[in-house]
């Protein structure tokens, strides 16, 4: 299914939905430009998600380019949850500075917008659906959420898009976990978004299976000009992704211990 999936992304051109929503919310032209063959740059500065009971991520700093696929790096409970959340326009920082393609995270109103443009795999709690749904009526359904052409041919014909054809029948409580994950990415990209945001993928995967969702996500963002974000905990399968944001102090240390016993078996006149 991943090997098929890659190979009905290559070279497919990227739709022209988001654009024409930009158009339709009136946004300004210097973002429509932003968003017209990428999806969006994220910048942050000293983001932080604080309340009374906890405090989810503390002075994050990103800058991350657009049309890209990237890894957030932390360990497990770290706050990278409610932070691709933050960047989905589906959580409000506490404090400090988001634009999402020129876009202020900050402010509803753009919000509200960064919303639109965005597409989420599952995230628990969120957008989780009931586990005896059948696959092909989760995909139709939101196809229809889209406003897209949803009958029987028309989903029939995304789920072949996303290798998923022979597990239409399926209920979700049925499916593998690999297959079960890239059912949430079909979902999330149903309305062409220009931002995916993606939870931690390495949970209950083998590393090849890890590896082979990477491989999806990259080609998702390199194929379709889309940025992807995604969680991660493990640095060496982190670097599969065109770029790695360390988030923590353990993260951090994780990649100087991984590129110090690189740099360590690195012949001579290597790079």
């Amino acid at each position: 299914s991943a090997l098929r999936l890659l190979m009905n992304c290559s070279h497919r051109a990227p739709t022209d939905s988001a654009e024409r929503m930009c158009r339709e919310m009136n946004l300004p032209m210097s973002t429509q430009a932003e968003l017209s063959l990428l999806g969006p740059a994220i910048h942050a500065q000293a983001l932080t998600m604080k309340t009374a009971r906890m405090t989810a991520y503390k002075d994050i700093n990103l800058d991350l380019a657009a049309g890209q696929a990237h890894a957030l790096l932390a360990e497990h409970k770290a706050g990278k949850r409610e932070l691709l959340l933050t960047l989905a326009g589906h959580m409000l920082a506490s404090s400090g500075e988001l634009t999402i393609g020129g876009l202020n995270a900050r402010s509803v109103k753009d919000l509200h917008t960064i919303k639109k443009l965005s597409g989420l795999g599952w995230f628990s709690h969120v957008n989780e659906l009931e586990k005896v749904l059948r696959v092909r009526t989760c995909i139709s359904a939101e196809l229809g959420l889209m406003s897209k052409k949803s009958n029987r041919v028309a989903t029939d014909a995304y789920l072949e898009q996303w290798g998923l054809l022979d597990v239409a029948e399926k209920n979700l409580e049925e499916l593998d976990r690999i297959t079960y994950d890239l059912v949430g990415i079909a979902l999330g990209m149903a309305g062409d978004p220009k931002l995916l945001v993606v939870q931690e993928i390495e949970r209950d995967l083998t590393e090849l299976q890890t590896l082979q969702l990477i491989d999806i996500l990259c080609e998702i963002s390199h194929s379709r000009g889309a940025t992807v974000v995604c969680g991660m905990c493990d640095y060496g399968l982190a670097r599969k992704f065109d770029s790695i944001s360390c988030l923590t102090e353990a993260a951090r240390a994780q990649r100087d211990a991984v590129c110090g016993q690189a740099a360590q078996t690195t012949p001579l006149g290597v790079a």
